[in-house]
């Protein structure tokens, strides 16, 4: 339409001009088209309104007309860059077609900047969240940008992921934006690092111990066994990290088992889950003193009652006698020295003294408690007789409720103990009577039943009629049970039984231990039945045997000390399945090895309860724990000289136990050869090596690497000397 309207404008033109023409034929009239410039613009100017940029005229004589409008064409590539041409087209007064054309070339804007918007940094939690781009909210799900007019922008991104653990991981998201419109071939790129957290703060579950305890029998520290801390696993699968702050843990994790002091250690845990976070576990670690004082009481004491007037009436009617707890010690002693003791009547210390009056006549058991510095306290049991003797007070009669008689209840006492001194906490005393209880039970059912009867009535028939009655049966059965009861002894290793009828029936009196298995078994007990089997020691106590009789066949031989050596080194788990035997302390055997005779099903077996003296301590022995010695003493060697020179070397073999290799040093003796022989325990040949003893140290490793544990016999030899003793292979 425009093209048209510009030819008929022009048609308009010619005629206008012929007309002129033919008015004026004198006049000038030359036809000229006349284009705007050339232009060079960026692309950041506006590339539609070119109007701007000047139209074209042309003159015909001396007159100027617009030549409409220009055909225009965009020749720009995918940056927005390349030129624009403007085209007119004329008729002149000839019926020519003139045209000319006006080029804009359009360039990229050098100062134009890309303004990007990175997306932040974003948490999230959960185990397995979807974190894909298009599935986070705005503005973490993409960068944006602006300014990108005479740019084509590309963008991609890469992910690399960090794992803590299940339950946090961090994933570095590099995204990268690219301007292909670049004019050195590769395009000018960007990049950003967006961090991405994935956390599960769900907190573990775990059960916090407010406190342990363990007692101290060397008046110093007690080897406390905790069971590590147990964090369960979060709903991600993940595993916690726990660490303690424990100055005597064995190690810095889960388990905080070590040997504390006397007192009270205040131990921390901290569980690190999570991505960081931290949660805490605080435990008192307790450990008491349970070196108690060892109590030694005077069997029985007997005194006279004095006279005296209660109502000063001139008359006696009482006597009356003091007595202090202090008078029935026998030489009660404190092993970790926690002096001065105390002596009291009951647990509190301030009960010092007691009075006796004629209500009190005759026997009375009565308990003197030792109390050392420290706390620790001990008792044990003395029969005070009071007498109305030389004071011959008139009607002086013990109390009613004093008189002793077969209903009256008792009490059993004492302590249980090893061979050792050492008190044993938590074992479990029984005392299980022979006789059983019987108790009868009688039940009763009730049954309706239906009779028929029958009557001859006023007319002479004889009629029948039904009734129903209840029937009562009755049935008693006989329940019988055995009579036990049960006590645990504290910390001071004391057991009591209240209220027990002192002629009750007869009863056995048992006890029962359970405590870590490889408690006071080591190194020092294969080194004593080591040397007892080679003739270097005796067992001098009874329970010696008995500990040292590991198989149970009421000997002692090798094959114990093989036992003994396999549980020490963790070859084998459980030394036997008995490991404790409990018997009467007061037991005595005329020849040690006697004991192996001994009937251990019970402590002790007693008829009744009678009198008010009921002690019976107990001697718990333990199967493996020989020694009681706290180091290892080094082996004793035999050195002889073989020369005239008596200056003896110095030999020593170490380490002795060992598990794996040992060194020889030999001081003060010359260079020369000397030969090491190892002889198992059947003597037979182990090892021979020959070596220069350089005066000090030769190590042996590599030799005895693959050999069994046990016992083993060496001789260093040479010309000069010859020494022998042992060594144990752990």
């Amino acid at each position: 339409m425009k093209s048209r309207f510009s030819s008929f404008l022009n048609m308009v033109s010619v005629i206008v001009l012929l007309q002129l023409f033919s008015i004026n034929t004198k006049a000038n009239y030359s036809f000229v088209l006349n284009c705007p410039p050339n232009k060079y613009i960026t692309c950041t100017d506006d590339l539609y309104n070119l109007s701007r940029f000047g139209n074209a005229t042309y003159t015909l004589g001396y007159m100027t007309f617009s030549a409409g409008m220009p055909v225009v064409t965009y020749y720009l590539n995918s940056c927005h860059s390349g030129y624009i041409t403007r085209t007119w087209s004329v008729e002149d007064p000839y019926w020519n077609w003139q045209t000319c054309t006006q080029t804009i070339y359009v360039s990229a804007s050098p100062n134009n900047q890309l303004h990007i918007n990175w997306p932040p940094d974003y948490e999230v939690e959960g185990c397995h969240p979807n974190i894909k781009p298009q599935d986070l909210p705005a503005p973490y799900n993409s960068p944006t940008w602006s300014g990108d007019e005479c740019r084509m922008i590309g963008k991609s991104y890469t992910d690399m992921v960090f794992t803590v653990n299940n339950g946090c991981k961090k994933i570095m998201r590099t995204w990268k934006l690219i301007d292909w419109c670049d004019n050195n071939g590769w395009g000018t790129q960007w990049t950003h690092n967006q961090i991405i957290k994935i956390i599960n703060e769900e907190r573990p579950q775990f059960e916090c111990v407010k406190e342990v305890t363990a007692n101290a029998f060397n008046c110093k520290n007690a080897r406390v066994n905790v069971p590590p801390l147990e964090v369960g696993p979060t709903s991600c699968g993940g595993s916690a990290v726990i660490s303690n702050n424990s100055p005597y843990a064995d190690n810095k994790g889960s388990d905080i088992s070590g040997t504390y002091p006397i007192g009270t250690t205040k131990v921390v845990y901290t569980i690190q889950y999570g991505c960081g976070s931290r949660t805490f576990c605080s435990i008192n670690v307790i450990v008491k003193n349970a070196s108690a004082p060892t109590p030694y009481c005077l069997h029985g004491i007997t005194t006279t009652l004095m006279p005296v007037d209660t109502n000063a009436d001139g008359s006696i009617d009482d006597g009356m006698v003091d007595i202090w707890a202090k008078d029935l010690d026998r030489g009660s002693k404190s092993l970790c020295n926690y002096y001065p003791l105390r002596f009291s009547f009951s647990e509190n210390p301030t009960d010092m003294f007691r009075t006796f009056t004629c209500a009190e006549l005759g026997n009375n058991g009565v308990m003197m408690f030792v109390t050392d510095s420290k706390g620790g306290q001990s008792a044990c049991m003395v029969n005070v007789v009071i007498q109305n003797n030389s004071a011959n007070i008139p009607d002086c009669k013990r109390k009613e409720e004093n008189i002793p008689d077969t209903n009256q209840l008792s009490s059993l006492t004492g302590r249980v103990v090893t061979p050792f001194g050492q008190v044993l906490q938590n074992a479990e005393i029984t005392m299980d009577f022979d006789n059983p209880t019987e108790t009868y039970i009688t039940k009763s059912d009730t049954v309706e039943i239906t009779k028929k009867d029958s009557f001859i009535n006023a007319s002479g028939y004889l009629l029948y009629f039904f009734k129903k009655e209840k029937v009562i049966t009755t049935k008693t059965d006989t329940i019988r049970e055995f009579f036990s009861l049960s006590e645990k002894t504290d910390s001071t290793g004391f057991y009591r039984f209240k209220d027990v009828q002192k002629d009750k029936d007869k009863f056995s009196l048992k006890a029962a231990y359970i405590e870590d298995r490889r408690k006071g078994i080591d190194s020092k007990d294969v080194e004593l039945l080591t040397s007892y089997l080679l003739g270097e020691k005796d067992f001098t106590e009874p329970y010696q045997f008995l500990a040292a009789d590991v198989d149970g066949n009421k000997k002692v031989d090798l094959a114990d000390l093989n036992l003994l050596i396999n549980f020490v080194t963790h070859t084998i788990t459980d030394l036997t399945e008995n490991q404790w035997f409990f018997t009467d302390a007061s037991k005595t055997f005329s020849n040690p090895s006697d004991i192996f005779n001994h009937d251990f099903t019970n402590i002790t077996s007693l008829d009744s309860l009678k009198g008010y003296k009921d002690t019976v301590s107990v001697m718990a022995i333990k199967v493996g724990n020989i020694s009681n010695e706290t180091s290892l003493v080094p082996q004793n060697t035999v050195v002889e000289n073989r020369s005239s020179d008596n200056n003896l070397p110095v030999v020593n073999v170490y380490p002795n136990p060992s598990a794996g290799g040992f060194e020889v040093k030999l001081e003060g003796i010359k260079q020369f050869p000397v030969t090491m022989s190892l002889y198992d325990a059947k003597g037979e040949l182990i090892m021979l090596k020959q070596f220069s003893s350089n005066g000090i140290h030769h190590q042996f490793s590599n030799e005895i690497q693959n050999i069994k544990a046990g016992l083993y016999m060496y001789k260093i030899d040479s010309h000069k000397f010859v020494t022998t003793g042992k060594w144990i292979k752990l």
